[in-house]
């Protein structure tokens, strides 16, 4: 199965859930070793402690690290009569590489979930931010419906796109 035909069948709205801010972590706890580890066994959800995995691992398992880049992929648009639009880019589409995505200094399209589509019928969305100091508007215009995602185009200017971050999105 292919990544259009996945997002057929995903809804934004099962992955919205009540998180209070107070219990997402803001930086690594200092000793490290401390946080708190989620283990699935035989049904059930246990909660460990990230120094207890040796412990926990059969003797004969490959562990593998994952350093791969977390971006920023949800941002939220405001229109002009108040309606918030949320947009969850899934896949690069020009360019199609994310390394390449990465590198464009005014414009790229992603194929995106859109929260309150129904809302954005047309037009672009525009939301200014600030990035190390520097003002930067963000444009946003739909494009081609594919599935239950759309194709976005986002232009801006005054930075990359990697520089742009922000715990709740733009």
């Amino acid at each position: 199965m292919n990544i259009i035909d996945k997002v057929r069948n995903l809804r934004i709205a099962d992955y919205n859930y009540p998180l209070p801010d107070e219990r997402i972590a803001k930086h690594p706890l200092a000793q490290r070793e401390q946080c708190k580890v989620l283990m699935y066994n035989d049904n059930a959800i246990e909660q460990h402690i990230f120094h207890e995995v040796p412990s926990l691992l059969p003797s004969d398992a490959l562990l593998i690290y994952n350093n791969t880049r977390v971006i920023n992929a949800r941002l939220r648009f405001r229109k002009a009569t108040g309606s918030q639009i949320e947009i969850f880019c899934l896949e690069p589409v020009a360019p199609h590489d994310y390394q390449l995505i990465f590198q464009t200094t005014n414009q790229c399209t992603w194929l995106c979930l859109v929260g309150n589509s129904k809302r954005w019928k047309s037009g672009t969305l525009t939301q200014q931010i600030e990035v190390d100091g520097a003002t930067v508007i963000i444009n946003a215009t739909r494009g081609e419906r594919r599935g239950n995602a759309f194709e976005i185009t986002f232009s801006w200017q005054g930075s990359s796109p990697s520089k742009i971050e922000g715990g709740g999105g733009v």
